[in-house]
């Protein structure tokens, strides 16, 4: 399934509406968050491209707010079930994703990374803990402290609420306890 982006205008006409076939497999491929600049007049897609060859992938795509063009995309592969779940922006413009990755085992890892706007890497935690943990949303204040809230089950917690910051580096004396 191709990934489908409609934008609205704030009187409820549709402004553009796209379909993008992210890997030309016609295999799933899901947009799970996304977030605006209005800045540079884009908006950035989080989610994952599913494959044959390579298994599923983080999805980040940016997309032209004006005219739904695709301006770019990557699909990120580190383990054979991943997903990009949730995108934010920090102060500067740099995107900061989360989500899993089964790259270090066959249960899923918190994965989070920021990025620049050409989706390099600025730098990244993939958390590889006992038993299974993964991000589901994350949010950055405005002094760029990223918090990223998920699960993990290695002691029964379900809920876990992480902080670190803008750098991927974790606050573990007073938080992700």
């Amino acid at each position: 399934e191709d990934l489908h982006v409609r934008i609205y205008g704030s009187n409820g006409a549709s402004v553009c509406s796209k379909s993008i076939d992210v890997d030309s497999q016609g295999e799933n491929d899901r947009i799970l968050s996304l977030v605006i600049s209005n800045s540079a007049s884009r908006i950035y897609v989080a989610g994952y491209s599913e494959s044959s060859g390579t298994g599923r992938g983080w999805y980040v795509g940016e997309f032209n707010l004006t005219n739904c063009n695709l301006v770019s995309d990557t699909v990120i592969n580190r383990g054979s079930a991943d997903e990009a779940r949730s995108i934010a922006l920090d102060a500067s413009g740099q995107l900061v994703v989360a989500g899993i990755t089964t790259e270090h085992a066959t249960t899923p890892d918190l994965w989070l990374e920021v990025m620049n706007t050409s989706f390099a890497s600025v730098c990244a935690v993939r958390s590889d803990l006992a038993a299974a943990s993964g991000a589901n949303a994350v949010v950055v204040d405005s002094l760029d402290n990223i918090y990223v809230g998920g699960y993990k089950t290695a002691t029964n917690e379900n809920l876990s609420l992480r902080k670190f910051s803008s750098s991927c580096v974790e606050d573990t004396v007073n938080w992700g306890k």
